[in-house]
């Protein structure tokens, strides 16, 4: 009987680069308010803790740091982006004097608001 059961082998950087994806996303859903909870595929989790929590993971899932992550899964950045309304947290942060972004933080916002801009022209 053992000899007709196949393991599934997953490798380390997938199940890595989905841990890494999932918080990332959690936190961005999260939107920074403390001690909230969201049902997410039946369990309860933990929403982004802080509100740096929520800026930090709506930058970073913008940036190429991120895209590596991407990759590892063969998933589209971009789709992902489009599909968690990324641009309209983008433009949130940029109008909310709260967020106090640094230049490099302006700098991804405002790139990956451009593309986004520039791919829903061409549609």
């Amino acid at each position: 009987m053992a000899e007709q059961v196949k393991r599934l082998t997953v490798d380390g950087s997938v199940v890595l680069s989905v841990a890494v994806l999932e918080r990332t996303l959690i936190d961005i859903e999260g939107q920074g308010v403390t001690g909230s909870v969201s049902r997410n595929r039946s369990a309860l989790v933990r929403r982004a803790e802080t509100w740096q929590d929520y800026l930090d993971a709506v930058v970073w899932i913008a940036s190429t740091k991120a895209t590596l992550w991407f990759d590892v899964l063969g998933w589209s950045q971009v789709d992902c982006l489009r599909s968690i309304r990324w641009r309209e947290h983008a433009e949130s942060l940029m109008s909310n004097n709260r967020a106090n972004l640094t230049a490099n933080q302006i700098q991804i916002l405002e790139q990956g608001i451009a593309v986004f801009l520039e791919l829903d022209s061409m549609s």
